[in-house]
C-alpha cells in the first residue's frame, strides 16, 4: 500500500545561481577533458588531472543528491576547489595554450564561488 508521505527535504538547499555554476563547472571539466590534445605530454597530464576533478565534482553532486549533512557537502566542495586550483596552477606554469589556461581560470573562479557558498552554510551550522 502506498502512502502519501511527504518527500524527504534536502539537507542543503541549492540556490539556482549556485546550481547553474556547479552545472557550468561540471560541463567545463568534461568538455575541456575532450578538447585537450592527447598527443602532447602536457595534454595527457592535464587529462589525468581533469579526470580527477571530474570525479570530485561527481562526489559533490552525489553528496547533494543523497542529502548528506552540510559538513560533508562543504568538504566535497572544498576538495573540488583544491583540485581545480592545483590544475590551474600547474597549467599556468606549463605549456597549455591560452584558451586552455583561460578555461582553467574560469573553472577555478566557478569552483571558488561554489565552495564559498557551501563553506558559509557550514559556518552557520
Amino acid at each position: 500500500m502506498m502512502t502519501d508521505a511527504p518527500a524527504e527535504r534536502p539537507s542543503v538547499l541549492l540556490p539556482e545561481d549556485i546550481a547553474a555554476k556547479l552545472n557550468d563547472l561540471d560541463e567545463m571539466v568534461v568538455l575541456l577533458r575532450k578538447a585537450v590534445p592527447a598527443d602532447k605530454t602536457w595534454g595527457r597530464q592535464l587529462t589525468a588531472q581533469l579526470r580527477n576533478a571530474d570525479g570530485c565534482v561527481e562526489v559533490l553532486r552525489l553528496t547533494l543528491l543523497l542529502h548528506k549533512p552540510v559538513p560533508e557537502v562543504a568538504a566535497a566542495s572544498s576538495q573540488v576547489r583544491m583540485v581545480i586550483a592545483a590544475i590551474d596552477a600547474s597549467a599556468a606554469g606549463g605549456r597549455a595554450d591560452l584558451t586552455t589556461r583561460l578555461a582553467l581560470v574560469h573553472m577555478h573562479r566557478l569552483a571558488k564561488t561554489v565552495d564559498r557558498h557551501f563553506q558559509s552554510l557550514a559556518e552557520r551550522g
